[in-house]
């Protein structure tokens, strides 16, 4: 059986998706775990205790386990204290605010994660070289140096990235992009929901013209931004998303389908 879920998008609907399956059995035998766990088992070339910091959802035994080596914020029994292990405490103690018993929170809720010490990529920028080559998949074309603005929203959002206002955009469901912002972050995308200063890329789809004069507009205001690290941002469109995924590797675009002048 499978004994760990790796997940980049906690709470994204594929993996709430598998955490109710999970839920739905008599016993649990399945941790739903964050990909900071596998990156920092890496680094430190050993199997990292679950921390509350890793868990999405922790199985039957995970849950008993925890109980007996650590406290109801994480801080465990028979670990030395330091800087690392005090403040991931304290940030469990901020998540938790109430005295709500020890398995409702097990499974994080949506919150927590905008609270996360660490994410995947910060994970994996501290692997080495060899490391990296080691871990990367059909699944991990686009996690280095990229971040995409899908154009599937209402507007395009403030130019200041937000991790707020980020987490409460939610994409137009009707969007034609839905399915290729969805390709995207199942290899390791790093899409936004704001066009700000940071995007390298942007989504279009080419049947929906009407909003190229909108971006183009915002393009412009980004390129005088004093904090853009940017000279240009490639505005693309689904057939170079497919291209890339076809052939294994992130390239420019080559194709005149795959791009599109502003």
């Amino acid at each position: 059986g499978v004994d760990f879920v790796v997940t980049l998008d906690p709470t994204g609907m594929r993996t709430q998706n598998i955490i109710g399956d999970l839920k739905k059995k008599q016993a649990e035998t399945c941790d739903v775990v964050l990909a900071a766990w596998v990156f920092d088992s890496i680094v430190a070339h050993s199997r990292q205790h679950l921390h509350f910091e890793y868990l999405v959802h922790a199985s039957t035994a995970t849950k008993d386990n925890l109980q007996h080596v650590c406290d109801r914020y994480g801080d465990r029994f028979a670990e030395g204290a330091d800087r690392k292990s005090l403040i991931r405490t304290f940030k469990q103690v901020d998540k938790l605010h109430t005295d709500l018993p020890w398995a409702n929170y097990v499974q994080m809720p949506p919150s927590s994660s905008r609270k996360r010490p660490r994410n995947w990529r910060e994970s994996a920028s501290e692997l080495s070289l060899e490391d990296r080559a080691a871990v990367e998949t059909q699944f991990t074309l686009f996690w280095r140096s990229v971040v995409i603005y899908v154009d599937c929203h209402d507007n395009l959002g403030e130019v200041e990235p937000s991790v707020t206002q980020n987490l409460c955009r939610t994409p137009l469901a009707c969007s034609p992009l839905a399915a290729a912002r969805h390709s995207l972050m199942l290899h390791s995308a790093h899409t936004v929901d704001q066009l700000h200063y940071k995007v390298t890329h942007v989504l279009v789809h080419p049947a929906h013209p009407e909003r190229f004069d909108l971006i183009k507009q915002r393009l412009r205001q980004l390129r005088v931004h004093p904090n853009s690290l940017y000279s240009g941002v490639r505005v693309v469109t689904p057939k170079w998303v497919e291209a890339c995924i076809s052939e294994g590797v992130m390239r420019p675009p080559e194709n005149p389908e795959e791009l599109v002048t502003l």
